[in-house]
């Protein structure tokens, strides 16, 4: 396999040992509930399980600095089957099987397929400062996106891949440039922008150079990540993705929503009554900001915030956009304004956090919401939607989404609509899970959040 996906490279066994302790703790509960002389048995063999099968994964290379974080998902969840499926073999050999155990069992596996995203996640992000993690990588844009694409990596230092140079392929000579910038750069992983449908002989002159070579399409209109691909030998071809249908699995949404939503409200009451406190001797005023959104169907819906703005936010607003011709451009293109004048001290630290979204846990236990889903959106957001808005009526908007895990505000507008029209027409409850694991990493590092 081609080393740039190859798990080869030691540093990736740095996510094999994440997995492992991830599993470890995600086992604990199942080891508890056994009585002494059993758990001393049992654990020793479950401790061996999380040791060795994320190793097994890692020596036949399903390990990859560069991957898919979704698809990663996929694979850590054969992992946890894997893992659960053996602990309860030995349970039934070693010991007998009670209700208390199989309870104990599925809390574990619950905790795994939220752990080890999350761990994931956060080992990522942790090792994205580290510059031995990092591969430096020379662009080659031949469609005129160059600059955008480069921006993109740089605020997802997640997937480990730093730009150091661009350049623009327009002219006969790119097997001159190939050969001019390995000289000067050295073997790096070459990332080829392009938008032709033939590429052989750009990719033979930069494969002539390089070792690894990652050849990225760009066609308007056509995102390769909504299809699936199709193997007919010499031919390939693209199979829409679907969404998750269905009674069951609709059912089995609702029920996640309403199970997690109600714990949640009852587990962070001590909380919301702090952040109530702290507004209030901040600023006069609510604690609570009620504004109408477009919910499922495209009907009003009221959600709730708590108030993270002064009382007088809409006479600060005109104000500021009347004088400033900057932030009345920026308002018109994504509805948030870069250090709004608007926003308290409390709401400031809220917003850091996404504590302000909290209450909206009240209209996702009501159905209202989702958990996860599209961010809800104003009446003026629908142009900015397009056709895509047809598909955002179809779901309940959610408290966290693909869009939130993706970069929250330090994407474009245009990027948010197509993380929602990728969530919409690919969803799975996988997704959700997924997503929801990502959420809390995201947010306490407060990256994208304003």
């Amino acid at each position: 396999m081609n080393s740039l996906f190859s798990s080869s490279s030691s540093k990736t066994f740095c996510l094999c040992v994440g997995d492992s302790l991830c599993l470890i703790c995600s086992l604990l509960p199942a080891l508890m509930v056994l009585p002494e002389a059993s758990a001393n048995v049992i654990g020793l063999y479950a401790m061996v399980l999380a040791v060795l099968l994320p190793l097994l994964a890692f020596v036949f290379g399903r390990y990859h600095r560069l991957a898919s974080p979704f698809f990663e998902f996929r694979g850590q969840c054969g992992l946890i089957g894997l893992t659960m499926l053996l602990l309860l073999s030995l349970i039934m050999v070693l010991h007998e099987l009670s209700l208390t155990v199989l309870l104990s069992l599925l809390l574990s596996l619950i905790l795994a397929l939220f752990l080890l995203p999350l761990g994931r996640s956060l080992l990522r992000s942790a090792l994205a400062h580290c510059p031995w993690w990092m591969r430096k990588v020379l662009v080659f844009d031949q469609c005129g996106q160059g600059e955008e694409f480069v921006a993109y990596l740089e605020r997802h230092p997640e997937y480990g891949l730093m730009p150091i140079a661009l350049w623009e392929l327009n002219g006969p000579s790119q097997a001159a440039i190939f050969a001019e910038k390995k000289v000067i750069f050295g073997d790096l992983l070459c990332i080829l922008l392009t938008d032709r449908l033939r590429q052989e002989t750009l990719l033979n002159a930069a494969q002539a150079q390089f070792t690894n070579v990652l050849l990225i399409p760009v066609e308007e209109g056509f995102a390769p990540s909504l299809f699936a691909v199709v193997d007919l030998g010499l031919v390939q071809g693209f199979v829409p993705r679907k969404p998750q249908k269905g009674p069951v699995v609709m059912l089995g949404k609702r029920l996640m929503d309403l199970l997690l939503g109600s714990l949640l409200c009852l587990l962070l009451l001590p909380v919301f009554a702090v952040i109530a406190l702290a507004i209030r001797l901040e600023s006069p005023g609510p604690v609570f900001y009620r504004q109408e959104r477009l919910g499922r169907f495209g009907k009003q819906i009221s959600i709730w915030k708590f108030r993270t703005m002064v009382s007088n936010a809409d006479e600060v607003l005109s104000e500021v956009l009347a004088s400033d011709p900057k932030k009345m451009k920026a308002w018109e293109e994504d509805h948030k304004l870069h250090k709004d004048p608007r926003i308290t001290r409390v709401g400031l630290f809220l917003r850091k956090l996404s504590l302000d979204e909290l209450p909206q846990l009240v209209n996702i236990v009501l159905g209202e919401m989702s958990l996860v889903g599209p961010r809800p959106i104003v009446q003026a957001e629908i142009a900015k939607y397009g056709e895509v808005f047809a598909e955002y009526c179809r779901v309940r908007p959610g408290l966290t989404g693909l869009w939130q895990v993706s970069g929250r505000n330090n994407t474009s507008y245009e990027e948010r609509v197509a993380y929602d029209h990728a969530y919409i027409t690919t969803w799975s409850l996988g997704l959700d899970v997924w997503i929801l694991a990502r959420t809390l990493p995201v947010v306490l590092a407060g990256r994208g959040a304003y």
